[in-house]
């Protein structure tokens, strides 16, 4: 799922809705969720010893459930926006 796709998912979603996405840009996955004003998207990373974060913020947990958990409570930036609902990503059709 490209980050279009993800925005295309959430754009009309509460603010706090999420998905759990493939990376395009490089192996792994990304977070995008819906914020007030627009979708925010952030790459989920792994320290040297297997703990997940979030690019940019400072958090890092056991795995991604936990880190997920984290930020239900604990905001993503300084406008207090927690998240909430996750959106499962689109299957791809199978040819």
């Amino acid at each position: 799922m490209t980050r279009r796709d993800a925005e295309s998912l959430l754009i009309f979603k509460p603010v706090g809705c999420y998905v759990v996405r493939t990376c395009h840009t490089r192996p792994g996955y990304a977070l995008t969720y819906r914020a007030r004003d627009c979708c925010r998207h952030y790459r989920i990373s792994a320290t040297p010893t297997g703990l997940y974060f979030l690019d940019g913020l400072d958090h890092q947990a056991k795995n991604i459930e936990g880190l997920l958990e984290h930020f239900r409570t604990h905001p993503l930036n300084p406008l207090g926006e927690t998240l909430t609902v996750a959106y499962p990503a689109p299957e791809r059709r199978r040819r």
